[in-house]
């Protein structure tokens, strides 16, 4: 694309058990992944806590899974914003407060670097969101 900023990329995590998305482009299901849920430590926290990211990136499979997951998307993406302006991605774990979220908010910040603007909401944090453009 030669103008990223002229499209906009909505990002969103969410938890299966309360229902998947009904509008999406692109739906990752991030459940095959080391779920931190069960360590009683990282349980109250989310996936927007360094704790999470740090147990997320320490399970080489969850970068594997990142890396081939990030190159099909951006192909994705590419070649979708030749016929439209925007695109939406999501990822879902059982709860949508921990993986989801990790993965989600991965991909929103690789999403920036490449200048596209993005949307980003993590449904089953109460909806908290971040809106940017470019600039």
């Amino acid at each position: 694309m030669e103008n990223n900023e002229a499209y906009t990329i909505d990002i969103s995590s969410f938890g299966y058990k309360y229902g998947a998305p009904k509008e999406t482009n692109l739906l990752f299901d991030v459940r095959i992944m080391p779920n931190p849920y069960y360590n009683e430590t990282l349980r109250p926290l989310c996936g927007l806590d360094a704790p999470i990211r740090a147990f997320m990136e320490a399970h080489e499979e969850c970068n594997v899974f990142y890396e081939n997951m990030a190159r099909f998307a951006f192909y994705y993406i590419e070649e979708s914003l030749r016929a439209k302006k925007n695109v939406s991605v999501a990822f879902g774990c059982t709860g949508g407060r921990h993986r989801s979220v990790y993965f989600a908010q991965r991909f929103f910040e690789d999403v920036r670097k490449r200048g596209f603007a993005a949307r980003i909401i993590h449904r089953e944090l109460g909806g908290q969101n971040e809106l940017f453009d470019k600039g």
